[in-house]
């Protein structure tokens, strides 16, 4: 198998979860003594992020003082996922809520961003608790390479059940494949002499990858014949996409072939017109191929005359 080449794209929004937790009792956990133990938690709730589970417990520890309502509430951010080799970036987001709806909630409090690696981690402690907003982090995902895969399926022939002879040549490809991209019945063989085979060739790989790759090179005679053969190809097997590509390629040649007729034309004033623009200056720099097109025709015209 061929190597495969991976390109990256950063997935940069934020995933949140907003959960509410509820507390009940939590005066009289306080006088039965937990605000002497303030490593220990009373309350976690366990969510699950973007993939990745965490866990929030609360500390109902109590602030030193003459007051007994006077409460230091702890929460604390647990990651219970594994990252591997990327590290998952998050904070918690929590406000008070009243549970009989009098009063507004609170203003938010928030932790600072923390990177995560294993379940040990945890985010800094809150003094507020109740909604909490967890932040899944940005993860690097990389681009689609079905198109890759499914091209080298067609090279390799693995599983093929269907053969094409074409002028003498045979292409073998899969039929599930085919009926998924063309409406047009195929049987375990089919013999065709309409059509070249470097023509069903091309045919066959946009159906597997969607692409035509000498569409992507300059515009020559050939890669016109080649859109041309296509073009009455994609109508036939009913492929709209490659039928538009084929007239958008065509009508770039025959645009610039219209463009040089005029430019080259009978009058050399045009030319002389033309040769003083901005544009053909950056043409002199940027394409010297079409450059010396538009010279030879300019040169066979002035012979002509």
């Amino acid at each position: 198998m061929k190597e495969m080449k991976h390109t990256w794209s950063l997935q940069s929004e934020a995933v949140r979860a907003v959960h509410l937790i509820k507390i009940h009792g939590l005066d009289g956990l306080h006088r039965a003594g937990f605000r002497r133990r303030q490593s220990m938690y009373f309350v976690k709730s366990t969510w699950n992020v973007d993939g990745y589970d965490w866990e929030v417990r609360l500390y109902p520890s109590h602030v030193d003082g003459s007051s007994l309502s006077s409460y230091n509430v702890a929460l604390k951010l647990i990651f219970l996922g594994e990252a591997g080799g990327i590290d998952v970036t998050a904070n918690l987001t929590c406000r008070l809520v009243d549970p009989s709806g009098a009063l507004q909630p609170s203003a938010e409090k928030i932790t600072a961003t923390t990177s995560f690696r294993r379940p040990s981690d945890s985010s800094e402690s809150l003094r507020l608790m109740s909604l909490g907003d967890v932040f899944g982090s940005a993860i690097p995902v990389p681009s689609s390479n079905l198109p890759q895969h499914l091209g080298q399926l067609l090279e390799s022939h693995a599983g093929a059940d269907v053969t094409f002879a074409v002028s003498r040549e045979s292409f073998a490809a899969h039929k599930n494949i085919l009926a998924a991209r063309s409406p047009e019945k195929t049987s375990r063989r089919v013999e065709s002499q309409e059509m070249e085979p470097s023509v069903f060739g091309a045919l066959l790989r946009f159906i597997y990858t969607d692409v035509v790759p000498e569409f992507d090179k300059k515009m020559e005679p050939a890669t016109a014949t080649l859109a041309q053969h296509l073009l009455v190809a994609a109508d036939r097997y009913g492929l709209d996409r490659l039928k538009a590509m084929c007239e958008r390629r065509l009508a770039a040649a025959r645009l610039k072939a219209r463009c040089v007729e005029f430019i080259t034309g009978e009058s050399r004033k045009t030319l002389d017109a033309v040769m003083e623009t901005q544009g053909f200056k950056d043409l002199m720099v940027n394409s010297p191929s079409l450059l010396a097109e538009l010279l030879v025709a300019a040169h066979g015209n002035g012979r002509k005359n």
